[in-house]
């Protein structure tokens, strides 16, 4: 038991306990027993205990817990939370109002309006501005392939589908897509070590023709990393673009998707950009 001061001083300096920290602060009397200056230099009760608890102990606590909400209690208990988030004004927590539009409407732009403010946006994100180490990657991925090994054929398909719809009628960007290729390419180079895009049945032997006729070199397997393409060939010499098409390049939709990717690497590279067609 703590003895009694009567003629103890109003204030006292104390040091902080955190060894980041060390500062000297002063405090009053009924609060000498703070061991840190504020409330960040706290250290929490967990920090460097990682793995204190055993596979087996934490598996019981899983359990314990599952089982304490399939009581009277523990149904009681969810179904008192989901009461009150239904009345909440607070569109992250009333997302459970099902079959109200306004209000999804409102708590869609709620959220849209939150995420703007970068601030706010890293308070409610965790991980915002943070990446995984490495470790933490394999380790995500090997749990993934063996989650997805449990699942049959039919779940696989369904999971397809769901996606299929999920996409579908969206209209991409072109930074968008100009993003998803440099990635694509990117995780090639990383699991494959190099990237060598599929090649036309003629396209060889059209661009060696072409090479014997202008006298310069076409490289193959040429990459323009700041759009993510891979054109036929390229010839350093004249600075010239070569495509071979083929009969699919004749379709009315990729005729559209062939004018944009000329025009973005043009505006580039500042090239001439010439055609070989191959149809027959």
């Amino acid at each position: 038991m703590e003895k009694i001061v009567k003629n103890h001083p109003k204030e006292i300096k104390l040091i902080c306990q955190n060894p980041k920290c060390g500062k000297k602060f002063i405090v009053k009397w009924a609060q000498r027993n703070r061991k840190y200056c504020r409330q960040k230099c706290q250290v929490p009760w967990l920090k460097g205990k990682t793995g204190m608890y055993s596979e087996e102990t934490l598996e019981k606590k899983r359990q314990a817990s599952l089982n304490w909400y399939k009581t009277e209690e523990g149904e009681k208990h969810k179904e008192k939370t989901r009461q009150r988030n239904l009345k909440s004004d607070n569109p992250w927590l009333s997302k459970n109002k099902t079959g109200n539009e306004e209000w999804e409407i409102k708590r869609i732009e709620a959220i849209k309006k939150t995420y703007q403010n970068p601030e706010i946006r890293q308070k409610c994100d965790s991980m915002s501005g943070k990446t995984h180490s490495n470790k933490t990657i394999k380790k995500m991925s090997e749990k993934r392939k063996l989650w997805w090994k449990d699942k049959d054929d039919t779940y696989k398909k369904e999971y397809g589908k769901k996606m299929s719809k999920a996409n579908f009628g969206k209209v991409r960007t072109e930074d968008f897509k100009k993003n998803q290729r440099k990635k694509i390419i990117q995780h090639i180079k990383d699991t494959n070590g190099a990237v060598h895009p599929i090649q036309g049945k003629n396209e060889k032997k059209i661009l060696d023709d072409t090479e014997k006729k202008i006298g310069h070199k076409i490289i193959r397997d040429y990459v323009i990393q700041e759009l993510g393409y891979f054109p036929d060939g390229y010839c350093e010499a004249t600075n010239t673009i070569y495509e071979v098409y083929e009969k699919y390049h004749t379709n009315v939709s990729q005729k559209e998707k062939d004018k944009q990717r000329q025009k973005e690497i043009c505006q580039l590279l500042k090239c001439k950009f010439k055609i070989i067609w191959d149809i027959n």
